[in-house]
């Protein structure tokens, strides 16, 4: 430990995880006596953000709470709640989880969009990596990582270009220059995240490289089978089949139209 690093904390100045923008570190708070996170980012005005986004839904059992933003040097620093547990998996495969625990832990990060749409905010990159969870308990759910989310209008829609997201959980429209999101376009990506929880592996992986923008256009049109994928999945469950086909349906109009709506059709299963 690194005691009255950045003047107020204790920080083990191993990084616990390497993101492609930012680095995160544990810590004590010793005035308040607990543990904390320590989200470290390159851009003082993206972390200045994301601590915004994250002050802005405030406290949820699946959301993880804010603390402190500070700057030192060049780089923003993001202090925020210790959470025992590890990424739900890699973003591509990962290990099946039975039914029943694969449903509640999507239910929870549902419960975890439904707040945070509630709040304003689309998250706009839910997949697994972003995703935590303590052996492998569904009720210790956080969905972690809001560098990409974004602020609704009044009409409950986001317009623009989105800023990230991943590939093989992303809606059609978000691949859209000027997309049009809402909240079924998170849903849409919880539900990927459900297929690979009860397949092992991505909703969509793709037969072919991804090389740059010019392979953007192919890939958008392939990620409309997504859920033509899902139906030659052996699932054992017509009925959760069908859910999942719904919830990923192209159109978003077509799909649910809310967490919430999701989370009713799932609970029998879950």
């Amino acid at each position: 430990m690194a005691k009255g690093y950045w003047k107020r904390y204790e920080v083990d100045l191993t990084p616990k995880h390497l993101g492609a923008f930012g680095q995160l570190y544990f810590g004590y708070d010793p005035i308040l006596q607990r543990k904390v996170a320590i989200k470290k980012l390159s851009s003082i005005e993206s972390a200045k953000y994301e601590a915004r986004v994250m002050a802005g839904y405030g406290a949820h059992e699946f959301l993880p709470q804010v603390y402190d933003f500070f700057t030192f040097g060049t780089d923003g620093y993001i202090v925020m709640e210790f959470i025992e547990g590890q990424r739900l998996g890699h973003h591509l495969k990962g290990r099946k989880r039975e039914k029943g625990k694969a449903v509640r832990i999507t239910m929870n990060i549902l419960r975890g969009l439904r707040h945070l749409h509630k709040k304003g905010y689309l998250h706009t990159d839910i997949q697994p990596e972003n995703i935590l969870i303590h052996e492998d308990q569904s009720r210790t759910v956080k969905i972690v990582d809001f560098s990409s989310a974004v602020k609704k209008n009044k009409d409950g829609i986001w317009k623009g270009k989105p800023k990230g997201g991943t590939w093989e959980y992303m809606p059609p429209e978000q691949f859209e220059k000027n997309a049009i999101l809402d909240d079924s376009s998170d849903v849409y990506a919880a539900a990927g995240v459900c297929v690979y929880l009860l397949t092992g592996q991505a909703p969509f992986l793709p037969d072919f490289e991804i090389t740059g923008e010019d392979t953007v256009d192919k890939y958008r049109a392939e990620c409309k089978t997504l859920h033509s994928y899902i139906l030659e999945c052996d699932l054992n469950d017509k009925s959760l089949k069908e859910i999942l086909i719904k919830a990923t349906h192209p159109n978003r109009k077509k799909r649910y139209r809310s967490a919430q709506e999701l989370i009713n059709a799932l609970r029998p299963f879950g």
